[in-house]
C-alpha cells in the first residue's frame, strides 16, 4: 500500500499458501521482500515438522525467486544490511514432543544460492542482521543452560562466523532490534510472569545494560525507529 494515497496493489497471487506461520520482512533497499512459505502439509497440522522456507518477490515486477526447493526447514530469516544475503536458522532440535528449536545459524547469498554455516549453537531466537555492517545479534543458550535452568542470553557474531561474543549474562534475554546506527541493541527482558517482562537497551561497546520500562504490563517486541 502506498501510505501517501492508499493505493494497494497485490505482490503475490493465491499460488502462496500464506496461512500457516506467514512472515514478511522488506529488504533495505526497499525493492525485495522475503516471505514464509510452507511446502505442503497435512492435518493435523504439526507446526513443528512443516517443511518451511522462503521465497523472495521483486516487488515491482511481483517476479518470484524461488530458492533452495528441498525440505528442510529455515526460520527467522533477516536481511544484510547491502540486501544481497540473509541470515536464518536451520537444523531442529527436538527439546520435548511439543518444542523444537533450531539450532545452526546460516547465511544464504540470494544471487548464487551458496548457503554458508555461521555457527553450531542452541540458537533459539531469530538472528538480526547490523543496519550497517556485518555483525549479527541472536538469542541463543548454551546446551548446558538449554537442558538445565532454560536461561538465555544474546550473542553478537560476525557474518564469516568469527567473533563471537556473549553481550549478556544470568538473565532471560531476547534480540529485539538494533538502533539505526548501529550502536545498540533493544532486548526484551522475560520475567517468570507475563507481567514481567520488559524491554532494554543495551550499548554495544561499554556493555551498559539500561531498562527502560518498569511496569505491570507485558512489554515485549521492540522495534527501533528512527523518526524524521
Amino acid at each position: 500500500m502506498n501510505l501517501k494515497d492508499s493505493e494497494v496493489h497485490p505482490v503475490l497471487d493465491d499460488v502462496y499458501d500464506l496461512r500457516l506461520n506467514p512472515s514478511f520482512l522488506w529488504a533495505p533497499d526497499g525493492q525485495k521482500l522475503a516471505f514464509s512459505t510452507v511446502h505442503s502439509y497435512t492435518l493435523p497440522i504439526n507446526l513443528n515438522s512443516l517443511p518451511r522456507n522462503f521465497q523472495i518477490v521483486d516487488t515491482n515486477s511481483g517476479k518470484v525467486q524461488a530458492l533452495l526447493p528441498d525440505d528442510r526447514v529455515r526460520v527467522d530469516f533477516s536481511w544484510s544490511h547491502d540486501s544481497n544475503k540473509l541470515v536464518y536458522l536451520s537444523d531442529p532440535v527436538e527439546i520435548s514432543s511439543f518444542q523444537t528449536i533450531y539450532s545452526t545459524l546460516y547465511i544464504m547469498d540470494i544471487q548464487t544460492q551458496e548457503e554458508t554455516l555461521i555457527a553450531e549453537f542452541a540458537a533459539i531466537g531469530s538472528p538480526i542482521w547490523s543496519p550497517v555492517d556485518d555483525m549479527i545479534a541472536f538469542t541463543a543458550s548454551t546446551e548446558e543452560e538449554l537442558y538445565s535452568i532454560g536461561q538465555f542470553n544474546v550473542y553478537l557474531i560476525k557474518s564469516d562466523g568469527t567473533d563471537l561474543q556473549r553481550l549478556t549474562n544470568d538473565g532471560f534475554f531476547n534480540v529485539g532490534s538494533w538502533s539505526p546506527d548501529g550502536s545498540k541493541l533493544a532486548l526484551e527482558y522475560v520475567g517468570e510472569q507475563l507481567t514481567d517482562d520488559e524491554i532494554y537497551i543495551l550499548d554495544i561497546d561499554s556493555g551498559d545494560l539500561e531498562q527502560i520500562t518498569d511496569n505491570n504490563v507485558l512489554d515485549a517486541h521492540p522495534i527501533w525507529v528512527e523518526l524524521e
